[in-house]
């Protein structure tokens, strides 16, 4: 299994302005700091990047609750794939 996706929206807005997106590994790292400001966007900054410096060079996370698309079993059976603000539900 490889590294958990940013939400597309927010990769979308990173690569629009020309910008390059730091590693999963360095976002889950700054996760804790950044849960106040992202609280202060629509669900939860979801689309909203963060910027960041990775190896001495500019770079972007994004604002997430989870990883986006995290499946949480809501109920035996019922999963609920996680987008700050909203989410999908599949029954298996």
């Amino acid at each position: 299994m490889g590294d958990p996706v940013f939400p597309p929206c927010c990769v979308e807005n990173v690569e629009n302005d020309g910008g390059k997106l730091c590693s999963w590994e360095y976002c889950k790292n700054v996760q804790d700091r950044s849960d106040e400001y992202c609280k202060n966007f629509p669900n939860n900054g979801e689309c909203h990047p963060l910027p960041g410096i990775e190896d001495g060079k500019d770079c972007w996370c994004c604002c997430s609750c989870f990883a986006y698309n995290t499946p949480i079993e809501a109920s035996p059976g019922e999963f609920v794939f996680v987008h700050c603000g909203h989410s999908q539900v599949l029954v298996s």
